[in-house]
């Protein structure tokens, strides 16, 4: 697995944020400041003390600031993308639904039998509720595990395959807009709305519209139909929580229940979660890949190298 460093990810997230600040301009949107606070609280500390880790280290236990690092980083690195998912929704056009529910009924899914299943069973809701919301908590606590029990590395490239998987999710969500399975196939007159509800279809509009021109971070919407970024994220946990003996079980056993939930509590296409679980798979795959290939042309013979 390729080594990601502590140098690597702040350039990223760095990098990712003045790209992000540059869109802002572009386009006159503007991030709430107020809503901005606990980020800021949570990025700044550790940004100004990255410069100077060695010295840090002096002074505070090496797997505290591993923790506190990497929490902030991949606190960035979520807000930079939730804040470029409205960004890249302002540039979409029309609405791909209809494909998306063609694919759903070519393999056979009834999305309207399945929220009608946990509809009808008010225990059910209220699990998959909690399993759907879990990406806001898991993810972190992976993380803090990993840091705090000396696996910092791991952290590192859980945070990079988080992050390539959040940038392939914007990249495919510009071509595949979607208002959701919910009003595709129900409608807003439905008897149970779910965890996403259809919130998000007033705020592409307004943003297409040019109506929408701040963006409260304490108010995010989730947007992207296709692919499933909870879909994506649960994989992505499995994988980076696997090492943890102690925590595997139940952080596998929550991830896959919010994998079952994100169809309907998502009012995701069945294609959304499948697409999302792709580029987890991509993402993971990447951080595997790349140092083989690297190797591979280190041991190519002189002739077959590049001049």
């Amino acid at each position: 697995m390729v080594a990601v460093s502590r140098s690597l990810l702040w350039q990223c997230a760095v990098s990712c944020s003045l790209l992000v600040a540059l869109g802002l301009m572009i386009t006159g949107i503007r991030v709430d400041p107020g809503s901005a606070t606990p980020l800021l609280m949570t990025v700044l500390p550790m940004a100004l003390i990255a410069p100077f880790r060695p010295w840090a280290a002096k002074l505070a236990p090496v797997r505290l600031l591993d923790t506190l690092e990497c929490v902030a980083l991949l606190s960035l690195l979520v807000a930079v993308g939730a804040v470029a998912s409205y960004l890249v929704a302002l540039t979409t056009t029309g609405w791909v639904d209809d494909r998306l529910i063609s694919i759903d009924r070519a393999m056979g899914f009834d999305w309207r039998a399945a929220y009608g299943f946990v509809a009808a069973r008010p225990m059910l809701r209220w699990v998959a509720k909690l399993a759907y919301l879990s990406i806001f908590t898991s993810p972190t606590l992976v993380l803090i595990v990993l840091a705090w029990t000396g696996r910092a590395p791991r952290a590192r490239a859980f945070i990079a395959a988080h992050t390539l998987a959040l940038v392939v999710t914007l990249v495919i969500f510009w071509w595949f807009p979607a208002r959701s399975a919910l009003l595709a196939t129900v409608g807003s007159d439905s008897g149970y709305m779910p965890t996403t509800g259809i919130g998000h279809v007033a705020v592409i509009e307004a943003l297409r519209a040019g109506k929408l021109t701040s963006i409260d971070l304490a108010h995010l919407f989730g947007l992207i139909t296709f692919p499933s970024f909870h879909a994506a994220s649960a994989l992505l946990v499995i994988w980076a929580v696997y090492p943890l003996r102690f925590l595997r079980i139940p952080i596998i056993a929550l991830n896959l229940g919010m994998l079952l939930a994100t169809p309907v509590e998502g009012t995701h296409y069945l294609i959304d979660v499948i697409g999302g679980l792709g580029v987890a798979v991509l993402a993971i795959a990447s951080l595997y890949l790349l140092p083989a290939m690297m190797r591979a042309r280190l041991e190519a013979p002189a002739h077959l190298q590049p001049a």
